[in-house]
């Protein structure tokens, strides 16, 4: 595997160019070039990118190796410049700061699909997907205790809905944080934490 820069998803998406051929120990005789990508994707995904990575690029050999996005993160980091991965996908936004100063320069690549929002600044990485969440109620659970359907995150906080609510944690789960980030934009930092601590 070629020691360069991790590059992100777009790179393997938008090459129209074949890249250089690693040589072979072998005399020197070129081989099939290879590209290496840590993911973070859940498996159905990843069988889904390779599928179609396959397809587009046919003359070349990609390998896609899952990890967690804080393993991967901290390989990276762990790597450096010299890492073994040429492109990194789907980490999570929270570690694009512990990997950017390992990443290459992607100001040359169009965004003008993307909305500014889903920039992130520093041109070294570029967004794979926008997600989003939603309070799912089971109605007929709420209409059968004879409870209202609440329709704010002060309604979550009634008595009455204590013990009826499951969140996933915002340490350890994206939905969790998603959940957490929402509370923090609509009542502010301070407001949020004491409201979820208490």
């Amino acid at each position: 595997m070629k020691k360069t820069p991790a590059l992100a998803l777009a790179v393997a998406l938008t090459l129209t160019t074949p890249l250089a051929a690693c040589s072979s120990d072998d005399g020197g005789d070129t081989k099939r070039p290879s590209v290496l990508i840590y993911s973070g994707a859940e498996d159905y995904r990843n069988a889904v990118f390779q599928e179609s990575l396959n397809a587009q690029f046919p003359d070349y050999d990609i390998y896609i190796e899952y990890m967690s996005t804080g393993d991967m993160a901290a390989k990276v980091v762990a790597e450096g410049s010299n890492t073994e991965a040429d492109i990194i996908f789907d980490i999570e936004a929270g570690n694009v700061p512990k990997v950017s100063p390992f990443l290459a320069d992607l100001s040359g690549y169009d965004t003008s699909v993307f909305t500014d929002d889903m920039i992130i600044p520093g041109n070294k990485v570029l967004p794979e997907v926008r997600n989003g969440g939603c309070i799912a109620i089971n109605t007929q659970l709420l209409a059968d205790k004879g409870l209202a359907v609440p329709t704010s995150y002060a309604d979550l906080l009634k008595p009455e809905y204590k013990g009826l609510i499951s969140m996933p944690s915002p340490r350890s789960s994206g939905t969790g944080y998603m959940f957490l980030k929402s509370l923090v934009n609509a009542w502010g930092e301070d407001e949020a934490f004491t409201t979820l601590l208490s």
